[in-house]
C-alpha cells in the first residue's frame, strides 16, 4: 500500500474514533433534562376559639402566566385547584421541564369569605428558571415586588364576629362591560363668573417601587459548550498523534534509500 494510501486509512480511522466518542458521550450531556420542580406552600390557622370551627380546608390556584408553561398532574383549563387542611405544608407537584427556559406561575387564595373568618389573599409570583443542564432555581415574589422567603398563608377563626368586613377575595372572572346611554344635554351659555372656584389641593400617589424582573432569552439551544471543546481538543491530539505516527515511519526508509546510495 502506498504511502498516502496509509495516511488517508489513518485519518479515516481517526474521524471513526472521534465519531465514536460523540455517540458515547452525547447522551450523558443530555440526560439532565427534563427535571422535576416541586412548589411547597405553607398554611398557617390561627383558631382562637373555644370550639372547633366549621372547617379548616382552604382552596387555592395555580395559574401558569404562559399557556406553553407545564403544569402538575390533575390541572383542568389550565388551572391547579389544591386544598389543604389545618396546620401544615402542602407539596404542588412534581412540574415535569423538558426545556431550559424561564417559567412563570402565580398562586392565590380562592376561598369564598366567610363569617367569623379572616383569610389572606396573598398572591404570590413564581419564576423558575431551568438550564439546559437539568438544574434549577426558583424566585418567588409577593405582591409589591420583594421577594418572600416561601409562600405562607395565615387563616383566623373567631367565635365573635369580627369588627371589620373579611377581606375581598380576588376577582376571578371578568365582569362583561354594559354601556350607559348617553344623554344629549343642550348648551346654554353662562355668563361669566366673577368669583374664582375654590382651590382643590392636589394628592399625588408616590410611585410604587418594584423589583425589575429579568427576562432570560430562550434560545432553545441546548448544546453542552464543555463537550464540544473536549471533543475539539480529543480530535487536535489524535491528529498530531497520527502524523508523528507517519513520520517516524518514513525515516527509516530515508535512511536505507541514503545508505544504499552511498554503496554504490
Amino acid at each position: 500500500m502506498s504511502t498516502a494510501g496509509r495516511r488517508t486509512g489513518k485519518m479515516l480511522a481517526g474521524s471513526l474514533v472521534l465519531a465514536c466518542l460523540m455517540v458515547l458521550l452525547a447522551p450523558t450531556a443530555f440526560a439532565a433534562l427534563p427535571t422535576q420542580v416541586t412548589l411547597t406552600v405553607n398554611q398557617v390557622f390561627d383558631k382562637s376559639a373555644l370550639s372547633a370551627p366549621p372547617t379548616e380546608t382552604f382552596y387555592y390556584q395555580l395559574k401558569p402566566k404562559s399557556a406553553s408553561n407545564p403544569m402538575p398532574e390533575g390541572a383542568i383549563g389550565g388551572t391547579y385547584t389544591f386544598a389543604i387542611t389545618g396546620n401544615t405544608d402542602k407539596g404542588i407537584g412534581p412540574i415535569v421541564f423538558s426545556a431550559p427556559g424561564r417559567y412563570r406561575y402565580e398562586i392565590l387564595h380562592i376561598t369564598d369569605p366567610a363569617s367569623n373568618y379572616v383569610y389572606d389573599y396573598a398572591i404570590y409570583t413564581i419564576d423558575i428558571y431551568v438550564s439546559g443542564d437539568g438544574t434549577y432555581y426558583v424566585v418567588v415574589n409577593k405582591e409589591d415586588g420583594y421577594k418572600a422567603i416561601s409562600m405562607e398563608y395565615r387563616h383566623t377563626y373567631s367565635e365573635e364576629p369580627t369588627t371589620a368586613p373579611p377581606a375581598s377575595k380576588p376577582p376571578l372572572t371578568t365582569v362583561p362591560h354594559t354601556s350607559v346611554p348617553r344623554t344629549t344635554i343642550p348648551h346654554t351659555s353662562a355668563p361669566p363668573s366673577t368669583t374664582n372656584p375654590p382651590s382643590v389641593p392636589s394628592t399625588t400617589t408616590p410611585a410604587q417601587t418594584t423589583r425589575p424582573q429579568y427576562d432570560l432569552p430562550r434560545t432553545n439551544d441546548t448544546a453542552n459548550m464543555l463537550l464540544w471543546i473536549s471533543l475539539t481538543a480529543i480530535s487536535f491530539i489524535g491528529l498530531l498523534v497520527v502524523i508523528r505516527i507517519g513520520k517516524s515511519k518514513r525515516a527509516p526508509r530515508n535512511f536505507r534509500a541514503q545508505v544504499s546510495g552511498g554503496k554504490r
